[in-house]
């Protein structure tokens, strides 16, 4: 009896000494202010523009990403 006692109390001890707090998760604390909300790409977007000037069809590389062209007008064959 004296033992299980003894027992009943260490463990009380031991479950008392945990500091248990409950956690709430931050939703503020994900959002960070300094950096931009819109996805910024890693990589160039590259588009082949063509047209046709006097019935002879051309091609150009235009970086999206950048807003420049790449190329100049090259003759498609």
């Amino acid at each position: 009896m004296k033992k299980t006692l003894i027992l009943v109390l260490v463990c009380l001890a031991a479950i008392s000494s945990f500091n248990v707090q409950p956690v709430f998760a931050d939703d503020k604390a994900l959002i960070n202010s300094d950096q931009p909300t819109e996805i910024q790409p890693k990589k160039d977007i590259l588009k082949w523009i063509h047209t046709t000037i006097n019935g002879k069809k051309y091609k150009r590389l235009w970086n999206a990403s950048k807003g420049v062209w790449m190329t100049n007008w090259i003759l498609e064959q």
